[in-house]
This record gives C-alpha cells, structure tokens and sequence, in this order.
C-alpha cells in the first residue's frame, strides 16, 4: 500500500469510502499506456482494484519496465488489435471474472461497441471524472465528456439522478449539480 500523504487531501475522502470494499476485479483494456499503466498500478497499491491488464504484452512489458513495476506483477492477456481486447475484456466481465472495465489507451467508440452490445442495461450509460483543481474550493465531478455528448435535458437530468444515488450512497453527497449547454 501507499502512503496516505501521496492522496490530494480532498481525494482522501474518496479513497476511504472506497476502502469499505474489497479490490474490485477490473479488466483493463487496451492496457499498454504510460498515464493508463501508472494509474493502474496506484490504484492496486491503494488496495482499490485487482487489474488484469488486456492487450499486447511486449507493448504492456515494455511499459512496466519503464514505471520500474514487474511485468510478473499483474497478469496479463496478450491480446491485440485494440477492437478485440475490447471484446476480450468485455467477455471477462460476462465471465465474472472482472467486476469492471478500465478504459485503457482504446477509443472511446472502439470500447463501447462491445459494452453496448453485452453488458447493457435498461440503465443509463454515463462516467465521470473526478477533478481536484488547486484553485477551485472543491471537486469537480463531470459526467459525460465522452458517452453522452449531447444530451437533451431529460437525459442530462437522468445522468444528474444516477450520480446523486451513486455517490450518496457511499456518504459522499454531492450539494450541488450544474447544468451546462444549449437547449433547443
């Protein structure tokens, strides 16, 4: 595990309502990314996931090597092209073998085909960021910079909705959401 004191001290909160549950098993897919593999490897530190990196191993090795992070440490799927890691990771979940899929250095579209084809629901798809500005007072949480990009008011009021029950239930309230975009 990692220090505390590595946690920007607003994430902190987040961190610890996290802890109340085990790792999750995640499948990480397209995992053969700088930014992608040291996040990874942070948030397996912090005892949060159990990642199962999917993509091309020789690519995912050499980035290990280069964040000094044995390539023994996780266990890999070598799988290629991006497309068909998606499905791989996708499958992983079905299996349940991962609880989860990490987004790894994939397009956007390319991960979602399978998503949407499988493992949707009557629920709304959405994200969110998490944001920790030095000079703003508090985080930010933005929702669908990449899944609904253009939602109509009724949808955005859905994606609001699907945030407030998500994070207040794990007491983390969220006071406040701001609307953003034309309506037509």
């Amino acid at each position: 595990m990692v220090s505390e004191s590595s946690v920007p001290k607003r994430m902190q909160r987040i961190l610890e309502a996290a802890r109340r549950y085990p790792p999750l098993p995640v499948a990480v897919v397209d995992a053969q990314e700088a930014h992608v593999l040291a996040g990874v490897v942070k948030a397996s530190d912090h005892g949060l996931i159990e990642p199962l990196l999917v993509g091309p191993r020789a690519a995912i090795e050499a980035v290990c090597r280069q964040l000094d992070c044995p390539a023994d440490r996780f266990e890999i799927l070598d799988i290629s092209p991006a497309a068909q890691a998606a499905e791989v990771g996708v499958q992983q979940v079905l299996e349940g073998k991962a609880a989860a899929l990490v987004k790894g250095w994939i397009h956007t579209d390319e991960l979602m085909r399978p998503v949407l084809r499988h493992l949707r629901t009557s629920r709304r798809v959405s994200h969110v960021f998490i944001a920790d500005l030095p000079d703003y007072h508090k985080l930010l949480f933005i929702t669908d910079a990449a899944i609904n990009i253009a939602p109509d008011l009724t949808t955005k009021a859905a994606i609001a909705v699907l945030l407030h029950q998500h994070w207040d239930s794990d007491g983390l309230s969220i006071s406040s959401v701001s609307v953003r975009g034309d309506e037509s």
